[in-house]
């Protein structure tokens, strides 16, 4: 799906991603790059509603070692290229 983005802000520090539209709604990706996090709306033309939907910090994700939940995990993969 094609996505637009933008860079926003006084500082230039977040970009703003707006999904394709589908069945009259569209999501919208606020990353905020100095705070590490994102923000996702859901856009509704028809009622020209804007909901949040989620907010979450990538500070820590990025330290992670196992991060995937369905199989193979990251140690089975590991285990495979030895």
């Amino acid at each position: 799906p094609r996505a637009e983005a933008q860079a926003a802000g006084g500082a230039g520090r977040v970009v703003v991603v707006i999904g394709q539209e589908k069945n009259g709604d569209a999501p919208i990706v606020l990353v905020d790059t100095l705070e590490q996090s994102l923000m996702v709306y859901e856009y509704s033309y028809g009622s020209r509603k804007l909901d949040l939907e989620c907010v979450r910090t990538y500070r820590y994700d990025k330290q992670l070692k196992e991060f995937k939940v369905s199989p193979p995990s990251p140690r089975e993969v590991r285990a495979m290229i030895r």
